[in-house]
């Protein structure tokens, strides 16, 4: 899948329904309606600091209805399975 061609607006048919991440503190998936990822330890300090509601447990978040990630998901059981 040429990247440039969806930055173009050309749609993509055979583009992946979900993106697999990995970075310094964190790892986790991204698909259209939902962001999860799991923090290494250590990292949960940041987010602590600007007083935002995590724990340093995973992170779900419903990205249509949050889409600027402010509500941790994780942890209701709505979104168990």
């Amino acid at each position: 899948v040429a990247v440039a061609r969806l930055l173009r607006g050309e749609a993509e048919e055979d583009w992946p329904g979900a993106v697999f991440f990995e970075q310094e503190e964190s790892r986790g998936v991204r698909t259209a309606r939902f962001a999860y990822w799991q923090r290494l330890q250590g990292a949960g300090d940041y987010w602590r600091s600007l007083g935002l509601d995590w724990d340093g447990s995973d992170v779900l978040f419903d990205m249509q209805a949050d889409p600027g990630q402010l509500k941790n998901l994780a942890g209701s059981p709505a979104y168990r399975d």
